[in-house]
C-alpha cells in the first residue's frame, strides 16, 4: 500500500533544500551561536558562505534561495551543544517537577536508570545538534519529547523489557519529533483552525524524522522504525501507512502510546493546572487504539502514584458547569449521530481501504463514547443531583423530586467527584470528532473517492455537523 503522506513528504522534503530548520538555527544565534563548519557551497558548486561565518538571520535569508551541495546539518556547528550532562539534567528536572515520575523515582531510582541511556548522545553529533536547536527554538516540543522519553522508559520497564530494548525505546522517544524542525513555523504557530492541507504538512514530520535518523551513523534501524510508527494506531486509523496491530513493532506501539498521552496531557491538562490523575479517563477512552497491555500498565503506573483528586470546578461553579455540560453533551451526541449516519449510509462493501479506516475511526469513537456512559440518563441524573447537593440548580428542577431519594449519599459523593471525569471525556470526544472531520475532509479532497454517491453522503454529513461544532 502506498501512503499519500509518505509520497507527499518524500516529494517535498529534500535534505539539500533549505527550509524552516535554517531559520530556527538563525533565530537561536544569541542563545547558542551557530557558524559554518566549512565553506558552504550550493548545488552548482558556488561558494555561498565561508567557513566560521555566523549563521545570522540575515545570512539565513540570503541562503534560502539556494539548494546546497550537502545537507545543512553537516555544514554547520553549534558552539553550545546539548551533551550527556545537559540531557541528564533536563530529564532530571522533568522527573522532579512531575508527580508521577517523581513517585517512580522514589521507588526505584528512575533518574539513575535514565542516566545510563544518555551516553549514546555523545556518539550522535547530528541528533545532538537537532535536539539542541529544538531545545532553544521549540522548547515546548523539546519538553514534550523529554516527557515522552520518561514515560516510554517507565512503561518499558513495567513491561520488563531488556536493557537493550529499553535503550531503543529511549532513543526513539527522545528523537521522534525532530522532523518538526523542518515544518513551516507559520503553520505550527497558527492559532486559528488548521486547513486539511496544513494537517497534511504537519503529518510530514513523521517521514522527515525517519529519513533524518536513517542517515545518522550509530542509530539502530529499530529506532528509525519506531519513530516512523509513532503516529500509527493498532486499529489502523493512524498515519502515514495506516498499519494494524500485527504490522507494528513493540517499540513503535510504546512510543505511539506515550506520545499520544503526553500530547493530550500538555494540550488539555498541564496548561490548565490539571494533574496526571485526570488523564485516566483519556486512557480508558483510547484503549482500542493502542496496545491493550501497555494501557493497563500505564494505568497502573498512574494509580500507584496515589495522586490527589483535583476537581475541575469548585462548588460555587457547579451550577453553570452542569448547565454547560448538558448543552454540550446534547450537541456532541447530535454531532456523533450525524457522522455515524453518514458513514453507515455508504455501507462496507465499497472496497476502499481509506474509507474503511474512516469508518473504523467513527465506530471506535461511537463505541468509546457509548462505553463511557457520558450520554446515559443515569450519568446525567447523578451529575445533576451531585450539583443539587451543593446549590439550588435550576437544571435539577427538571427531574422528579423522588428521583433524588433513590440516590444514596455515597452515589452522590461519587458523582460529585466524577464531574471532572465527564468533563475530560467530553474534551476527548470533541478531539476525536474534530480529527474525524479533518480526516474526512482530506479524503474528499484527495480525489481517492471515485463514487459520487459516497462523496455526496460524506459531504452532506460534514455540512450537517457544522451546526453542532463545539
Amino acid at each position: 500500500m502506498h501512503s499519500p503522506i509518505l509520497n507527499e513528504a518524500s516529494r517535498i522534503y529534500n535534505p539539500l533544500q533549505l527550509d524552516a530548520y535554517l531559520l530556527h538555527v538563525a533565530d537561536i544565534q544569541r542563545q547558542c551561536e551557530a557558524v559554518a563548519a566549512d565553506d558552504i557551497y550550493n548545488s552548482l558548486n558556488l561558494l555561498i558562505v565561508t567557513k566560521d561565518t555566523a549563521i545570522t538571520p540575515a545570512v539565513a535569508q540570503s541562503m534560502m534561495q539556494y539548494t546546497l551541495a550537502k545537507p545543512l546539518e553537516e555544514s554547520i556547528r553549534l558552539l553550545c551543544e546539548l551533551d550527556e550532562g545537559k540531557l541528564i539534567a533536563d530529564l532530571t528536572a522533568v522527573i522532579k517537577e512531575d508527580d508521577v515520575f517523581f513517585a517512580v523515582n522514589e521507588n526505584n531510582n528512575f533518574i539513575s536508570s535514565l542516566a545510563t541511556f544518555c551516553q549514546f548522545i555523545n556518539q550522535l553529533p547530528i541528533l545532538r545538534q537537532k535536539l539542541t536547536v529544538m531545545s532553544y527554538a521549540m522548547p515546548e516540543i523539546y519538553q514534550r519529547s523529554l516527557y515522552c522519553t520518561c514515560l516510554s522508559v517507565c512503561l518499558a520497564k513495567e513491561m520488563r523489557l531488556s536493557q537493550d530494548d529499553i535503550a531503543i525505546i529511549f532513543m526513539a522517544a527522545l528523537s521522534h519529533d525532530i522532523g518538526m524542525l523542518h515544518i513551516d513555523s507559520k503553520i505550527l504557530r497558527q492559532t486559528t483552525a488548521l486547513s486539511p492541507n496544513d494537517w497534511v504538512h504537519i503529518q510530514q514530520h513523521v517521514v522527515i524524522s525517519y529519513q533524518l535518523l536513517k542517515t545518522m551513523k550509530n542509530i539502530p534501524d529499530l529506532v528509525a522504525q519506531a519513530v516512523y510508527e509513532h503516529h500509527e494506531q493498532c486499529d489502523g486509523t493512524g498515519y502515514p501507512l495506516g498499519k494494524l496491530d500485527s504490522e507494528l513493532s513493540v517499540f513503535g506501539k510504546i512510543v505511539s502510546l506515550t506520545d499520544s498521552v503526553i500530547a493530550s496531557y500538555f494540550h488539555h491538562y498541564k496548561k490548565q493546572g490539571h494533574c496526571w490523575r485526570e488523564v485516566i479517563p483519556l486512557i480508558h477512552f483510547n484503549t482500542q487504539s493502542y496496545m491493550p497491555r501497555a494501557y493497563e500498565l500505564l494505568l497502573a503506573i498512574v494509580r500507584r502514584s496515589e495522586l490527589p483528586i483535583k476537581n475541575v470546578v469548585q462548588g460555587d461553579e457547579r451550577p453553570e458547569f452542569i448547565e454547560n455540560f448538558l448543552h454540550r453533551n446534547e450537541q456532541l451526541k447530535l454531532w456523533l449521530m450525524s457522522m455515524r449516519d453518514s458513514f453507515l449510509s455508504v455501507g462496507f462493501r465499497h472496497g476502499d481501504r481509506r474509507l474503511h479506516t474512516l469508518q473504523n475511526v467513527m465506530l471506535r469513537v461511537a463505541t468509546s463514547a457509548e462505553g463511557s456512559g457520558i450520554f446515559s440518563s443515569d450519568k446525567i441524573v447523578s451529575l445533576v443531583f451531585a450539583n443539587k447537593t451543593s446549590s439550588n440548580s435550576v437544571v435539577a428542577n427538571n427531574f422528579p423530586d423522588d428521583t433524588e431519594n433513590n440516590i444514596s449519599s455515597d452515589v452522590l459523593s461519587d458523582a460529585a467527584r466524577s464531574i471532572e471525569d465527564v468533563y475530560l471525556i467530553q474534551e476527548e470526544i470533541i478531539f476525536h470528532l474534530q480529527r474525524l472531520n479533518r480526516m474526512t475532509q482530506l479524503y474528499l479532497e484527495s480525489g481517492e473517492c471515485k463514487n459520487d454517491e459516497i462523496k455526496s453522503a460524506l459531504t452532506l454529513g460534514l455540512t450537517r455537523v457544522k451546526q453542532y461544532l463545539v
